[in-house]
């Protein structure tokens, strides 16, 4: 009962420490999810409309709404972001705060699993704001099927079906690599630190050479982790920018013909490419940060148990073997 008793207690305590302060922030995520996909969707008319004027006895017109959409697009771009990164800070300060007093007896691979748990666990609002982003965004298909027609519609949401399941795919392989890549990093850390320890020990046996020889070889596994991200990150570009392409592609096609044949007005049809690129860009990037989800979870479950489990936290690791 009162080791029961001291885990609800220490429970509580991380709650009020760390994860009511990560909730407050969510309702401000949220919001600025909604608002960047909005502003999005906004740009994507007012700049169809002044490239449209361009072509009209209009010039001046046109240039007020390019000069408004590129306004609009710079003011919500650094909004968002300096409001992600202050977020990020206050939940990262609260993480390293409540840490200093579970740093004592740690290793050197668990302490760099500390700060990789804190800053997935830090990324979380931005995470929310990616997802409400994505998920706003949809809001667009409405408009594009007014403005573009049922076509536009049918295309868009096959293309989706199509893509999402590719771009989860994609950023979960991302997500394993990430996973290996810290994996062998805390591996060489270690090793570093262990030939270190046992300096003298090695020169008395004549063996400096093996832990130098030790230490290379977990630096080279590091580096073909390394590779193999690199790898994984150049082939999910290339699918996820094909599959983007293709989708605004084929609606500039279907706009293009239904212009040819003066079924569609003009701003209508760039309209209907701007908020194709809209959406899709917000979808892209949500598919390939998705696995980041999991990571923060993964993190807030470390450092419970680190903070509830002292005996236990001590052989946990972040990543786990199942994860890659």
């Amino acid at each position: 009962m009162p080791a029961d008793a001291a885990i609800m207690a220490t429970t509580h305590h991380f709650d009020r420490a760390v994860e009511i302060p990560t909730r407050e922030f969510s309702f401000r995520a949220r919001f600025l999810g909604v608002f960047n996909a909005l502003s999005g969707l906004v740009v994507a008319v007012v700049l169809g409309e002044g490239l449209a004027r361009l072509t009209s006895s209009q010039p001046e017109r046109a240039i007020v709404y390019l000069t408004l959409a590129m306004a609009i697009r710079g003011a919500t771009s650094i909004f968002t972001k300096q409001s992600n990164d202050a977020m990020q800070r206050s939940i990262r300060r609260a993480w390293h705060t409540w840490s200093t007093g579970h740093l004592a007896g740690r290793s050197a691979s668990q302490l760099h699993h500390l700060d990789v748990a804190i800053d997935n666990e830090s990324e979380q609002p931005s995470l929310q704001v990616i997802e409400t982003t994505a998920i706003t965004s949809l809001v667009g298909v409405i408009a594009l099927t007014y403005v573009g027609g049922p076509w536009c519609l049918v295309i868009v949401l096959f293309l989706m079906a199509l893509s999402i399941p590719v771009y989860i795919r994609l950023g979960r392989q991302s997500s394993a690599m990430n996973a290996e890549f810290h994996q062998r990093r805390a591996a060489l850390v270690d090793r570093q630190l262990t030939v270190l320890r046992s300096l003298t020990d090695l020169r008395a046996l004549g063996a400096v050479e093996f832990g130098a020889d030790s230490i290379a070889a977990e630096s080279n596994a590091e580096n073909a982790a390394v590779l193999r991200a690199v790898r994984i990150t150049i082939r999910s570009t290339l699918v996820t920018e094909f599959l983007g392409g293709v989708s605004v592609g084929l609606v500039a096609m279907v706009v293009g013909l239904a212009l040819w044949h003066r079924h569609i007005a003009l701003d209508h049809a760039l309209v209907a490419v701007f908020v194709t690129v809209e959406i899709f860009a917000s979808l892209r990037r949500y598919g390939v940060e998705f696995h980041r989800r999991d990571d923060a979870q993964a993190a807030l479950e470390f450092l419970r148990g680190w903070a509830i489990d002292p005996t236990l936290s001590r052989s946990n690791t972040l990543f786990r073997a199942d994860r890659l």
